[in-house]
Parts: C-alpha cells; sequence; structure tokens
C-alpha cells in the first residue's frame, strides 16, 4: 500500500509536490495536539517581595522609606496615587502559575495600610 502510494506521490510533477507539502504543513500548523519534547522557558514577571522586607514595613513610614526597603512598585495608578501594588507571577514551562500581591496605602506621604493577598497556585492545562 505504502508503495503504491510513493509510486503515486513521484509521478506528480514538481509543482503538485510542491503545493501538496505546503497544504500538509498549512494543515499541521492548525493541529490542537501537543508536542511532549518542545520546551516551554519559565516566566518571572514583576516585584518579588521578600516576606523579610515586608516585615520591616511598618505603618507610618514614607514612600521613600518604604521604596528603599521593596523597591519602586510595578503599578502607580495615576488616578490613585495613594497606592502601590506590587505584583509578581510566576509561570513554569510544566503549567503551574503562581502569583502575588502587596498593595501598600497612604495618606500624603505616610504609609496607612499594607494588604498582602494570599499566594494563588493554578494549575494551567497544557496538554
Amino acid at each position: 500500500m505504502l508503495k503504491q502510494v510513493m509510486t503515486s506521490i513521484n509521478r506528480l510533477p514538481t509543482i503538485a509536490k510542491t503545493i501538496l507539502l505546503f497544504g500538509l504543513l498549512q494543515l499541521s500548523a492548525c493541529s490542537t495536539s501537543h508536542f511532549p519534547w518542545v520546551y516551554r522557558i519559565d516566566v518571572e514577571q514583576g516585584n518579588i517581595v521578600d516576606d523579610d522586607k515586608l516585615a520591616e514595613v511598618e505603618l507610618g513610614m514614607t514612600r521613600a522609606q518604604v521604596k528603599y526597603l521593596l523597591g519602586s512598585p510595578l503599578i502607580e495608578d495615576s488616578f490613585h496615587p495613594d497606592r502601590w501594588d506590587y505584583f509578581y507571577s510566576f509561570r513554569t514551562g510544566k503549567g503551574l502559575y503562581e502569583t502575588r500581591r502587596v498593595t501598600l496605602l497612604f495618606s500624603g506621604q505616610t504609609l496607612t495600610s499594607v494588604e498582602k493577598t494570599p499566594t494563588t497556585e493554578i494549575e494551567l492545562d497544557y496538554w
């Protein structure tokens, strides 16, 4: 059977072989199957806020003191100038997605509130 298929393909003109090959490549690009040998990198984004550094942050600190301890915030919202958000996400190539968020609220130059959202972990379905 395979020999018959190969014989019939060999009889096609070169342009027809090229079109057939191009069509098969286009069809394979639409495939929903995932290949296990494909390497996916780990992606780390945002601010890494150490729990040790966060423990040093105290209410009443100035913006400069907080920035010295934690670094610049990822999000400084122009509509809420008294709110700083430190967001961190980590996605492994295997499909684990982890997020952390710390929100700091200021009154003028003084820190009034620290809100730490619990770490969330989600298993992404790559396969």
